[in-house]
């Protein structure tokens, strides 16, 4: 079969991926082990071929803000629209208190300018929490008591009147809002459930009779945290795969 330049170039690719699974078992990745059965295959491991299907943890779906459009597989724009909705919020209510006229003797709008403090902004799916703590950490710079607060998010804040304006706004630097988030055993339990359509129909093709053990390597972007090397697939997860791997940066360990 003929090679296109964009399936090698996807094939060398997805070998620089899992290259520190491959090196973990004794092997220096080259592209004689890329091939058009499963992505990466190792001629002798352990006196059997080994192929290796290789995929990257997609996250999950999600609407866009102020859309019906879905979108898979980018948390760090949710983490943005999350971010921005949290603080149009805060906005809202900041215009509706009742304001102490030490510090806003006008009843105008104003301009709330923000830093963030570390740029980390973790995702979940409830963000009450989150926003609770990110209108207090605000607060604690516009409105200051005499209470002591360690703030996580915001690093400070300030206000300045917008002559006859009526409705305040809120500036802050997008791109140091970053996500963090776990592994999520739903898109883990969709990855395999997708993967194992594809082995049965490696294990149908003849080309692939000399395969004794099929790998699946799941490559994890670097926001995926939070203990994922104690991570183990569950055993209810039911997969042909003999051993499925997370691989991560310079790193790779079996889940399976």
């Amino acid at each position: 079969m003929k090679t296109t330049n964009n399936s090698k170039s996807k094939r060398d690719k997805e070998l620089s991926k899992i290259s520190p699974l491959i090196r973990s078992i004794g092997y220096t990745p080259n592209s004689s082990m890329c091939g058009d059965r499963p992505d990466i295959c190792i001629p002798s491991f352990e006196n059997k071929e080994i192929g290796i299907e290789v995929t990257d943890y997609a996250e999950r779906y999600y609407l866009k803000a102020n859309s019906n459009e879905e979108v898979r597989g980018n948390l760090q724009l949710k983490a943005y629209n999350d971010f921005e909705k949290i603080l149009e919020s805060y906005i809202r209510e900041f215009d509706n208190r009742e304001k102490d006229k030490k510090y806003y003797p006008k009843d105008s709008g104003y301009r709330i300018r923000i830093s963030l403090a570390g740029g980390l902004f973790p995702y979940i799916d409830n963000l009450d929490d989150y926003e609770k703590v990110i209108f207090r950490e605000i607060d604690n710079f516009l409105f200051p008591t005499n209470a002591f607060i360690v703030n996580k998010f915001i690093a400070c804040a300030e206000a300045d009147l917008i002559p006859n304006a009526t409705k305040s706004v809120i500036d802050y630097q997008l791109g140091f809002v970053e996500s963090m988030t776990s592994v999520d055993d739903n898109i883990i339990l969709e990855i395999i459930k997708e993967k194992n359509d594809k082995l049965l129909k490696y294990k149908e093709c003849k080309s692939n009779e000399s395969i004794k053990e099929y790998w699946l390597a799941i490559c994890l972007p670097y926001r995926v945290q939070d203990e994922t090397e104690k991570y183990r697939v569950s055993s209810k997860i039911q997969t042909d795969y003999n051993k499925i791997f997370f691989v991560q940066d310079c790193r790779a360990w079996q889940v399976k």
